[in-house]
C-alpha cells in the first residue's frame, strides 16, 4: 500500500505516533512522589540519666566479661525480661561493650536520655503520636519550648505495660454549689448512654 511501512503485515507507524503523543503529555500526568510525613514540632526531653540509681552502668560492667547468652539474671537486674513477651534480651537495647549507652538497630549508640529513639524502632505509631503531642506528658508551659517526658519516665522499659490504678477521689464541691445528690439535673452514666445509642431509647 503506498505510504505505509509494513512488516509481517503489521503497520509500524501508528506505534511511533502513540509513543510521540505519550512523550508530549504534560509533566502533571506523571505520578508525584509521596510526600514525607511531617517531622512534628520541636521538643526537648526531660533528662533522666543522672537520676538513674545504678548509672553509670560501667562501674560494675567494666570488670565483667560480656556474656551475650540469654539467661536468668540476679539483682539488681530483673531475673526475667517481660518486655516483648520474653523475646528480648538485654543486648537488644543495651550496647554490648559500653553499657552506659543504648544501641539502635543501625548499630549507632545513644544515651539514656535519648531512649525514645530505641523505643520508636518498634513502636513507630505511638512514637509519632508522642512526638506530635497526642501521647505522653508535657512539663512546664503550654507555650514556648516543648519539654516532654521520655518513654521510660512513664513506662518501665523492662516491663512497659502500665497497670491500671484506681481513680483519684472526686474534687470537693465549690462554695455555693449544692452537693451532687441535691442537684436537679441528672447526668446519665456512660453505660446508660451506650444503651441509648444501641436501643434508640432514652436512658431511664
Amino acid at each position: 500500500m503506498p505510504g505505509s511501512n509494513t512488516r509481517s503485515g503489521v503497520t509500524r507507524w501508528p506505534w511511533a505516533l502513540i509513543l510521540l503523543l505519550i512523550g508530549a503529555l504534560p509533566a502533571s500526568f506523571a505520578q508525584a512522589p509521596e510526600a514525607a510525613p511531617p517531622a512534628g514540632p520541636g521538643f526537648s526531653v526531660l533528662t533522666r540519666q543522672d537520676n538513674l540509681v545504678y548509672y553509670p552502668c560501667m562501674h560494675c560492667h567494666q570488670a565483667l566479661k560480656t556474656n551475650a547468652s540469654p539467661r536468668p539474671l540476679y539483682a539488681p537486674h530483673l531475673r526475667e525480661q517481660p518486655h516483648g513477651g520474653g523475646t528480648f534480651w538485654c543486648l537488644t537495647c543495651h550496647a554490648a561493650e559500653d553499657r552506659n549507652q543504648l544501641s539502635l538497630l543501625t548499630g549507632d549508640q545513644v544515651g539514656f536520655d535519648d531512649a525514645y529513639k530505641v523505643c520508636a524502632q518498634c513502636h513507630a505509631p505511638r512514637a509519632r503520636d508522642w512526638r506530635h503531642g497526642g501521647h505522653g506528658k508535657r512539663v512546664g508551659n503550654w507555650q514556648g519550648e516543648r519539654t516532654i517526658l521520655g518513654c521510660p519516665q512513664c513506662h518501665n522499659p523492662h516491663d512497659p505495660v502500665l497497670v491500671p490504678s484506681p481513680p483519684d477521689p472526686a474534687p470537693p464541691v465549690r462554695i455555693g454549689f449544692p452537693p451532687p445528690s441535691e442537684r436537679t439535673v441528672k447526668h446519665h452514666t456512660v453505660w446508660d448512654t451506650l444503651q441509648h445509642d444501641q436501643n434508640g431509647k432514652d436512658a431511664p
